[in-house]
């Protein structure tokens, strides 16, 4: 993670609330470490009424701060400025003084550090950066009690009485503290059919008495890895939310969970600050991503769009033919919300495109029949920049850093390599291997020559919107959000019939489903995907799938085996199962399918990865077969999250760039799922609206 530079002098200002730094849990610990955190859950500590962020860090027995404000884990961690960092550096006074503190509590600690932490993308002051003093446990497994507070209380007078009273004091166990992942659910587990027995229920319940400030609901597999996890009701709720928490738990316990679970079944609840919504085209704030390396002359599945009037993009799904009576038409597949209205546009035209969408009744002048580009703008200057920046090492040395002349070396920088052969051949000593690299740094500042001019001719008009959703709601109160781009550009027309490409099988490697192996063999069954998208599927819950998006490319997931019930707000036109439009009404829950990554680090330690980020959008999801099921649209998001995050930042990267630093933000809390929208949903709607037909284009 990058370094991050502390505001001198700047202390962020608290939330409304209990500002007194928070007393870590009672430290008798049953059991494995979940069944240990669901313990400390039910504790007097966690009694009364208080804020999210003080029931998770109350309930978390490896972790104790004195930040006013204990934000969930992973932090974003940074480093202090030398000067600070080298007031606790080994051999000095005040790093043997803490030391004797940590031994007479007992905590023999792996190291301790002052850095800076900060909890970027959260609400208000989580994203300002504070020092910290960490300390790092290695908390055994077998060990049955302990106490962090008065030392954690010590350390920080001590460094108060040493003047750097700014400086707060987290002792943590950066492997086991609370970091959770969610995993997917088989939807044979026989827990799935309990939870669906009383969710709806369940919900009506936690609407009643948390209103607005839910955004999510699903059963899942929780735990900070695969390895150890417990069946829990994660409620994700906004940050700050003030609860009584604990009688929140006991009561879902009580009503609704110990009703109908069976002997051997194990449910609990689980609380955390989070978010569920769509998935935006690419915010103006983050940087634009280069496509130097994966630039073509004509897009293809998963590049960069956008649409006029608007720097931030999304995803062209796929290329596909929209039939509506006798007139096909080319195009492709994408989210309503990547390519509605710009902002700038007069407010009935975006009115209109929300409610109503783009059919084919819709004026061929509307101004709702947005005009879509590739690449968004944003990008096409970060492929520049990247691309300019390229040619230099080739062509400049000169203005490198040495550093970066000895890895332009390495590359091949042309210039410095034809010098070196003319030496040698004036002396009659040529060498075969330095021109074998000459020849291939030629080909390459070609190459990147090419990709410059095709950058540079760009943004490229594609074609207009000729279909679209706009913000819908189905008959079975599921989102609805997708969108046809008929292809105006002629030799796009022609040529996209060879562009729905897939991703070759070396691409999958390490990423297909469990009982699949790196060549893609099951059971003596090869990976079926050809190189192109050829028919629709339907999805399946507990399948495996992948997609090809703008901004993390190609990611795989498992469909979870049941669906999650997300809060996203918001009115939507709702439609009956005849296709009827009804009103234009705000809209409350909604239940949508949910793929969910995971990563492996080690053989036994499997942890949640991002499925999806901003930009994504519209991307389409693809079967193992190579067949489209769904596309999609949104996100649901932990900000609490898997500790891959809270490593990152205890190996800060040299030379990182702002750039760079910014487009780690949003990430930093949390591994975001998937939401879907099932192809057969959107057959369904565009038959019943239109009487329209879509299919896969291929040759």
């Amino acid at each position: 993670m990058d370094p991050f530079s502390p505001t001198p002098g700047f202390r962020p200002l608290p939330p409304p609330g209990p500002t007194t730094p928070p007393a870590s849990p009672k430290r008798t610990v049953p059991g494995s470490p979940n069944k240990r955190r669901r313990f400390f859950q039910y504790t007097e500590d966690n009694e009364g009424e208080m804020g999210i962020e003080q029931f998770i860090y109350r309930s978390d027995y490896l972790r104790s701060t004195t930040a006013s404000i204990p934000y969930p884990l992973p932090l974003a961690i940074g480093n202090a400025p030398t000067e600070l960092s080298d007031t606790v550096g080994p051999g000095t006074k005040l790093n043997s003084e803490i030391r004797q503190i940590l031994q007479s509590h007992h905590i023999f600690d792996s190291g301790f550090k002052i850095v800076v932490q900060s909890k970027p993308g959260y609400p208000r002051e989580g994203t300002n950066e504070v020092a910290a003093l960490h300390v790092w446990v290695d908390f055994p497994d077998n060990a049955q009690s302990h106490e962090w507070s008065p030392a954690k209380r010590a350390i920080k007078a001590l460094l108060e009485d040493r003047g750097l009273d700014g400086v707060e004091v987290e002792i943590i166990d950066p492997q086991k503290a609370f970091m959770p992942s969610l995993f997917p659910i088989d939807p044979q587990d026989p827990h799935i059919a309990v939870y669906e027995a009383f969710r709806e229920d369940l919900i009506k319940y936690v609407t009643k008495e948390l209103g607005r400030q839910w955004t999510s609901m699903c059963l899942y597999k929780v735990g900070n890895k695969a390895e150890t996890t417990t069946y829990d009701i994660v409620i994700m709720v906004q940050p700050y939310t003030r609860q009584d928490w604990q009688l929140l738990s006991r009561t879902i316990l009580r009503q609704f969970i110990d009703k109908h679970q069976l002997q051997g079944q194990n449910i609990g609840v689980q609380f955390m600050p989070g978010h569920a919504g769509f998935l935006p085209p690419a915010q103006e704030q983050r940087p634009g991503l280069s496509f130097n390396a994966t630039l073509k002359e004509f897009p293809t599945m998963g590049a960069s769009i956008g649409v006029k009037g608007e720097r931030g993009g999304g995803t062209l799904g796929g290329y596909m033919t929209l039939t509506i009576g006798n007139r096909t038409s080319r195009g492709f597949l994408t989210n309503s919300h990547v390519v509605e209205p710009a902002q700038n546009s007069e407010a009935d035209t975006k009115e209109n495109f929300y409610k109503y969408g783009v059919t084919s009744k819709t004026n061929a002048d509307e101004p709702t029949r947005t005009r879509v580009h590739t690449m968004a703008l944003k990008d096409i200057e970060a492929t520049v920049e990247d691309i300019e920046s390229s040619i230099d090492a080739f062509t400049k040395p000169e203005q490198l850093t040495s550093e970066e002349v000895q890895q332009g070396q390495k590359l091949g920088v042309i210039p410095r390599l034809e010098k070196e052969i003319e030496e040698r051949e004036m002396f009659g000593k040529s060498h075969r291997g330095q021109d074998i690299q000459l020849e291939s740094g030629r080909r390459n500042l070609a190459g990147l020559g090419n990709r410059l001019k095709i950058c540079r001719s760009q943004p490229t008009t594609l074609g207009n919107v000729s279909w679209a959703s706009g913000r819908a709601l189905s008959a079975s109160e599921s989102i609805l959000d997708f969108a046809f781009v008929s292809i105006s550009d002629s030799k796009l027309h022609d040529h996209c019939v060879s562009d729905n490409q897939l991703p070759p099988l070396t691409d999958f490697r390490g990423r297909l489903p469990k009982d699949y192996n790196d060549y893609g063999c099951q059971a003596d069954t090869p990976y079926r995907a050809g190189p192109r998208v050829f028919d629709f599927g339907q999805i399946k819950k507990g399948e495996w799938y992948f997609k090809l998006g703008r901004t993390t490319a190609l990611t795989t997931g498992i469909c979870h085996g049941t669906e999650s019930h997300v809060n996203l707000g918001g009115e939507r036109t709702h439609y009956n199962s005849a296709g009827k439009q009804g009103p234009y009404i705000e809209v409350g829950y909604t239940k949508e399918l949910v793929i969910i990554c995971s990563k492996t680090n080690s053989p036994s330690d499997h942890t949640q990865d991002a499925f999806a980020e901003e930009g994504d959008s519209g991307a389409l999801i693809i079967d193992i077969a190579g067949n489209v099921v769904a596309i999609l649209f949104g996100y649901v998001v932990g900000q609490c999250g898997p500790r891959k995050f809270q490593q990152q930042g205890y190996m800060p990267t040299s030379g990182e760039t702002q750039k760079e630093r910014e487009a780690l933000i949003g990430t930093i809390y949390g591994a975001k799922c998937g939401l879907v929208l099932p192809m057969k949903d959107i057959q369904d709607h565009l038959r019943i609206i239109d009487n329209a037909t879509l299919e896969v284009l291929f040759e």
